[in-house]
């Protein structure tokens, strides 16, 4: 399905007629297939909404960088235009659970429960590492221009993906990636009361273990879960043990 928000032409997708409402929002660089199997799943026992965020899957481009609070105000008027304003559960990954910890900070939804899986938003203990990536990247642009595109394309994915960087799958929504690797959720995660489930895997270079410990001592109500033998996306990795972990929080 489509629609218009803030002039911008939106995919989503809405499954399942139940009268509790769970939002699924995506991370950096993927859209709303990657987060497919809760959908599917979560489908048969509640309505579910996902949608690609603006510059991701077949949404529009925003007209400018944007940063998490254009996409929480975006995610907001979304809602708001589709009238499912009342969610009761969100589902968030990666840089979707930095996005998601704004909304609930800032009271722009008010979710009964909160799910973070391999979460971001950690960003002032690895300020340096961000600001390496970002002279790197400016560096490889002076430098490469005169190579042929080709050569130049192939070179540059390399570079991105040797120091961790995932800006180049989106490379049109770099400057955005700029402005939302600079945004720290630690105090609005100090905000939240509702009760949170943090999901990382042990092997995760992305979103380490760390930011759910970091994440944990600032909510209130959070219940962390380490999953062995998986990496950034638990849901490839290790699907039924996810399930099984998000069934058993939304049981209680």
């Amino acid at each position: 399905m489509q629609i218009i928000v803030d002039e911008i032409l939106v995919n989503y997708l809405i499954s399942g007629h139940q009268s509790k409402k769970i939002l699924l929002i995506h991370g950096w660089g993927t859209n709303l297939t990657s987060l497919q199997l809760l959908q599917n799943y979560f489908s048969k026992y509640y309505t579910v909404i996902s949608v690609d965020l603006p510059g991701f899957g077949a949404s529009g481009l925003p007209g400018r960088a944007w940063d998490n609070t254009d996409f929480a105000n975006f995610i907001k008027n979304f809602l708001l235009k589709i009238n499912y304003s009342q969610i009761d559960i969100i589902m968030a990954h990666s840089n979707g659970g930095a996005i998601a910890i704004e909304m609930v900070a800032k009271k722009m939804i008010k979710p009964k429960k909160l799910i973070l899986i391999a979460s971001a938003g950690i960003r002032t203990k690895f300020n340096k590492r961000n600001f390496v990536i970002r002279q790197i990247a400016h560096i490889f642009k002076i430098g490469s221009v005169v190579l042929p595109s080709g050569v130049r394309n192939n070179l540059k994915k390399k570079v991105y993906q040797k120091i961790g960087s995932d800006a180049f799958v989106q490379e049109a929504m770099l400057d955005s990636f700029k402005k939302v690797v600079a945004q720290d959720v630690t105090q609005d995660a100090k905000l939240i009361t509702t009760p949170t489930l943090l999901i990382y895997g042990q092997n995760d270079q992305a979103t380490p273990i760390e930011y759910g410990q970091i994440l944990q001592r600032h909510i209130l109500n959070a219940k962390l879960k380490i999953l062995p033998n998986c990496g950034h996306f638990i849901y490839q990795d290790q699907p039924k043990q996810l399930i099984n972990i998000i069934q058993e929080f939304l049981d209680v």
